[in-house]
């Protein structure tokens, strides 16, 4: 076996680890890496780019990130027990979206909301049974997110590492999304909405500190976004935006 295939297997058994912790009651975020859904991801860089900042912060054990140009549009489609209207989901992602805008600095009317065919984020939030239906992830997981369409933007440095920015543009049928199995416990729905909503705006990976709403579980999580977690993605919009 090659060194990169143990790693590669390593990596497997690692995310079958994580998924299992969510189905055995510590909640774990389970995320699409693949699939050919156009998921931001790898280590590798463009070389092709120049590397255009040297960042202070890295907060993430991946080694990219992205962010939207322009107006964000988002669309939640509120499925919840029998179809009713999730109104807690639905609560909890409105909450996301001013949160994330005032910590980024992004300008109000930045988020706003769109309808299915131009919006930018869908989110889905309901029971198990309808978001394996909606995602075609039919599995036990808490949440997870995907990006469909990106483009390679630019390379900069941080942590003693070259990292890779990358624009997101999907919308319509290639919008991003993330699926929210809510009514499970309020505070817990509050927390993991946050983290999602963080993924679909170009938070990638995973931050290494317990204590930050994007590490990996449910563990000592503040429902409060730390002023490093949001310094890690607000630096790439101030940036490149």
């Amino acid at each position: 076996m090659t060194m990169k295939n143990a790693a590669q297997r390593l990596l497997f058994f690692a995310m079958v680890f994580s998924v299992s912790l969510g189905v055995m009651g510590a909640l774990a975020f389970a995320h699409g890496e693949g699939g050919g859904v156009g998921i931001v991801g790898g280590d590798a860089y463009d070389a092709r780019l120049e590397s255009a900042m040297t960042a202070p912060i890295w907060r993430s054990g991946e080694n990219h990130v992205a962010f939207w140009p322009g107006t964000i549009r988002t669309w939640p489609r509120l499925i919840g027990y029998n179809n009713a209207i999730d109104f807690h989901f639905l609560s909890n992602f409105m909450t996301a979206e001013v949160t994330w805008q005032r910590e980024l600095g992004l300008p109000l009317g930045t988020i706003i909301r769109g309808v299915e065919s131009n919006a930018n984020i869908k989110a889905f939030g309901g029971t198990m049974t309808d978001m394996n239906y909606h995602s075609g992830m039919p599995g036990t997981w808490a949440a997870f997110y995907r990006h469909r369409k990106h483009s390679p933007h630019a390379n900069f440095s941080a942590g003693g590492r070259i990292r890779s920015v990358r624009m997101l543009t999907g919308s319509g049928g290639r919008a991003s999304e993330m699926f929210v199995v809510s009514g499970r416990i309020p505070s817990e729905t509050t927390i993991v909405v946050l983290h999602e909503f963080g993924h679909t705006l170009g938070w990638s990976g995973h931050s290494y500190d317990s204590g930050d709403v994007m590490f990996a579980t449910m563990g000592r999580n503040s429902p409060s976004l730390t002023r490093i977690e949001v310094e890690h993605l607000r630096q790439i919009y101030d940036r490149f935006r």
